[in-house]
């Protein structure tokens, strides 16, 4: 009898665990996650769309907050944006300023993402390739993840696509509604 009682629990937390992954997004999943793991310490997710959610998840307040959105989604890689590209590891931040964040995603691709006042020129020749190539928020330089919220270079990312997460494919293509999760995590990064 006793036996069976445990078997019924089981049952139903697992049923209860299934229900919750299911009615929560995963950016609350992850933001459960980053409670419960020492090295974290805040989180930054962009939703690739038109008028998508960019958040900041503070561990120490358990709190997340929305920072700005996205204006221009992308739906290109960038090639090899800049030489010290390649010197950064895949799936991780390569570089961080005032005006810019870059996402390294395999050997050879990146994801740029500018503040709404310092957009490349690129954005305005209306070349297809390169100004989709990148996001576009409607954040200010100097501010949100350009400025008091910037991951350092070396912080993780990873992907959300279909509301599942997944490794970076190696040839990555962006699409719209693809969620961009960094991780500002407590560690000395070292660069190969």
């Amino acid at each position: 009898m006793h036996t069976s009682k445990l078997l019924s629990i089981s049952y139903y937390t697992n049923v209860l665990l299934i229900l919750i992954t299911y009615i929560f997004s995963p950016t609350l999943l992850l933001a459960i996650e980053l409670i419960q793991n020492d090295q974290i310490i805040s989180m930054i997710t962009i939703n690739n769309q038109k008028g998508g959610e960019i958040q900041y998840f503070n561990k120490k307040n358990k709190t997340m907050n929305s920072i700005g959105t996205v204006v221009s989604p992308s739906i290109n890689p960038e090639f090899e944006p800049f030489s010290a590209f390649r010197w950064g590891r895949e799936s991780t931040v390569v570089a961080t300023a005032v005006n810019i964040l870059r996402i390294k995603i395999s050997e050879t691709r990146c994801i740029s993402i500018y503040p709404s006042d310092n957009i490349p020129y690129i954005y305005y020749n209306f070349d297809t390739i390169h100004s989709n190539a990148f996001i576009v928020t409607d954040i200010k330089s100097g501010t949100g993840i350009f400025g008091e919220f910037a991951p350092p270079v070396g912080s993780p990312v990873r992907l959300i696509r279909n509301n599942k997460e997944t490794a970076w494919p190696e040839f990555y293509e962006p699409q719209i509604g693809d969620k961009i999760i960094i991780y500002i995590v407590k560690q000395q990064y070292n660069y190969r």
